[in-house]
C-alpha cells in the first residue's frame, strides 16, 4: 500500500485536504491505514479542514436499502467523530449500480441524506463538511437525483476519469509534469 507523506504538504497554502481512503466493507465505512500523518497538518495550520474520503467501491450496493443507508451513514459518522475529522466525502461509483435506473436515481439522494443527518447529529459543536465525488459520464445526471442530493451536500466534485463515452476514448494524464 502506498502512503502519502503529509510532511511534504505546506498546510499554509491550502484550506482543505481530502484524505484517502476509507473503504466499504460489509456495508460499513472502514478506515484504511493510519491517518495520524494527515492530522499532523493541523499543527501547521489549526483551521485546516481535513476531510475523510470514502472510496466508492461497494458503496452503491451497501446503500441499496433503507437499512443499508442507515448502517453506512452511522459508520461514516463514527469514523469522522473518532478521528476528529472536519467532514467526509463519498465517491459514488455509478458502474456498480443496479440496472433499475429509477431505483438508482432515488438511492443516491437517499444515501446522501442519511449520511448528512448522521454528520449533523455528531457535529453539534462544529459544522462538519460533506461532499460527494461523482462520475462525469453522460448518464450520471440523467440517472441520479443530483438536485435532491445537492441539498444535503456542501460540495460536489466531478471525476475527470468519467468524462468519456462508450464511443470515444479519452486521455487521462496529469495537468502538470510530476
Amino acid at each position: 500500500q502506498v502512503t502519502a507523506d503529509a510532511s511534504r504538504i505546506v498546510a499554509n497554502n491550502v484550506t482543505h485536504v481530502n484524505c484517502a481512503f476509507a473503504s466499504v466493507q460489509d456495508g460499513k465505512a472502514v478506515l484504511n491505514g493510519n491517518a495520524t500523518d494527515a492530522t499532523k497538518l493541523k499543527e501547521q495550520k489549526a483551521d485546516l479542514k481535513l476531510i475523510l474520503s470514502v472510496k466508492g467501491k461497494g458503496l452503491a450496493n451497501a446503500v441499496a436499502t433503507s437499512e443499508g443507508q442507515k448502517t453506512f451513514a452511522k459508520s461514516v459518522a463514527e469514523l469522522v467523530k473518532a478521528g476528529n475529522w472536519d467532514g467526509a466525502e463519498i465517491e459514488w461509483e455509478a458502474a456498480e449500480l443496479k440496472k433499475d435506473e429509477e431505483a438508482n436515481k432515488e438511492t443516491f439522494a437517499l444515501a446522501v441524506a442519511a449520511i448528512k443527518t448522521e454528520l449533523d447529529a455528531i457535529g453539534q459543536d462544529k459544522k462538519l463538511l460533506f461532499g460527494a465525488v461523482v462520475c462525469g459520464c453522460p448518464n450520471f445526471i440523467a440517472n441520479n437525483d443530483v438536485a435532491k442530493a445537492q441539498t444535503h451536500l456542501d460540495y460536489l466534485n466531478i471525476k475527470v476519469d468519467g468524462f468519456q463515452s462508450e464511443k470515444i476514448a479519452t486521455h487521462r494524464s496529469n495537468l502538470y509534469p510530476t
